[in-house]
C-alpha cells in the first residue's frame, strides 16, 4: 500500500495551489483553489472526494492518504524522501535521450 501525501504548495488569501505526491516521489494531482475549506474534498482527501480516480489508477494494488499541515523542508519525513525522490526522478528525466 503506498503513501500519497498532500499539501498546500502555496496559500494566500485568494489561492490555495495544492499538491498530491505519493511516497515515490510522482506528482499525482494538484489544484487550485478558493478556500482551504475545499482543500479535502477537492484532493481526495474525503472518502468522496475528487482525484481518488487518479489514485487508483497509479496504485491499483492499494494507498493511502495523508495531509501534511505546515508542510516544509524537515517538518515532514515522509514527505521530504518523496521530494528527494521526487528529484532524482527529474534529474533522471532530464538527462534520458529520446531516440526515433
Amino acid at each position: 500500500m503506498k503513501r500519497i501525501f498532500v499539501w498546500c504548495n502555496n496559500c494566500s488569501h485568494e489561492w490555495h495551489s495544492v499538491i498530491a505526491m505519493d511516497e515515490d516521489g510522482r506528482a499525482l494531482a494538484s489544484h487550485a483553489c478558493s478556500s482551504h475549506g475545499f482543500i479535502a474534498h477537492d484532493m481526495g482527501l474525503d472518502e468522496d472526494g475528487l482525484k481518488r480516480d487518479l489514485y487508483d489508477k497509479a496504485h491499483p494494488d492499494g494507498w493511502e492518504i495523508e495531509w501534511v499541515e505546515n508542510a516544509r523542508p524537515g517538518n515532514h519525513a515522509g514527505l521530504d524522501a518523496a521530494c528527494v525522490k521526487n528529484q532524482e526522478r527529474a534529474a533522471f528525466d532530464d538527462k534520458a535521450e529520446v531516440k526515433l
